[in-house]
């Protein structure tokens, strides 16, 4: 409608990715001691026992870790760069925490069947597919035939689409102290790759408050968020595919404008067309179908 593209034409583009420039001032790029602390978020394990004896084991592994409520992920690795004050006491210790480029995800086979049935499956994946991270890594926890909701085969093929299409590290794991094996292992090499790295490059990373508050489902949603949400509401459009319509079209104007210089032909044409970095595959004849008319009906 005319009121609709007068609304959106007043939108201005703004990014989905999470800004990797922090600005801080020149005395704050100087730091005293820098840690690599693993961040688990605080509903990763439903019962308060075994919450505590993820932490206690890592701790034992001399592992520095956290339990915090994370706003994307189950496990996040921040470097915390800390100044100490006068008098030099830990009371005046001053800290930034910085989002290294790596988000975990972990999925017991039970998990990933249930998030699959309800739809949190596609809708972390394109979370997690626009945060600005650029490694992300989905766990598979247990065997796929020890949960009963769906048949295995079909978790396989989810996983595929997830390393294939999305561009995610799977990492199978066979029980809960594998897991924990794992997360011990890649901590202890991601300490020693970014400790080494001079303080003009850690700046560049995001600091963690500020990427909570972008990441978040609660917060401010950007134009191109919205219209991201608007497009995974389509049955059959995938993340990957979201993400790439995204790319080419940041908002629904764009979408919009495009759409309408272009007969029905040109239309299916583009958007069969368009493909992601991870995966050629085409879009689905009836997705493309189910594109046009929302998008282009009065």
């Amino acid at each position: 409608s005319t009121s609709t593209s007068a609304s959106s034409a007043s939108l201005t583009r703004e990014s989905s990715q999470v800004d990797s420039q922090p600005v801080l001032k020149a005395i704050d790029v100087c730091w005293d001691f820098m840690d690599l602390v693993m961040l688990i978020d605080n509903r990763e394990v439903k019962s308060k026992k075994d919450r505590e004896y993820i932490h206690s084991r890592l701790v034992k592994n001399v592992i520095s870790c956290e339990v915090r409520k994370l706003e994307l992920g189950d496990v996040l690795w921040v470097l915390k760069a800390c100044r100490v004050g006068e008098p030099h006491d830990c009371a005046f210790l001053s800290c930034h925490e910085f989002v290294l480029d790596y988000v975990l995800e972990r999925k017991t086979a039970e998990d990933l069947a249930s998030s699959i049935v309800d739809g949190r499956y596609e809708e972390q994946k394109y979370r997690l597919q626009r945060c600005g991270v650029k490694n992300v890594i989905y766990m598979i926890e247990g065997e796929l035939n020890k949960q009963s909701r769906i048949a295995p085969a079909t978790l396989e093929a989810a996983i595929l689409s997830t390393q294939v299409a999305s561009g995610f590290r799977i990492h199978r794991s066979t029980s809960l102290e594998h897991s924990i094996f794992f997360l011990t292992l890649l901590s202890r090499q991601l300490k020693m790759t970014y400790t080494t790295k001079r303080r003009e490059e850690i700046v560049q990373y995001p600091l963690y408050q500020k990427f909570s508050q972008q990441v978040s489902k609660s917060g401010n949603l950007t134009v191109s968020q919205v219209f991201g949400k608007q497009l995974r509401q389509i049955r059959g459009l995938g993340a990957d595919k979201t993400v790439a319509i995204l790319e080419k079209y940041p908002t629904p104007l764009h979408f919009f404008n495009a759409l309408q210089q272009m007969d029905i032909v040109s239309r299916k044409a583009m958007l069969a067309s368009i493909s992601s970095a991870d995966s050629q595959r085409r879009m689905a004849h009836n997705v493309i179908d189910a594109i046009i008319q929302i998008y282009t009906s009065p």
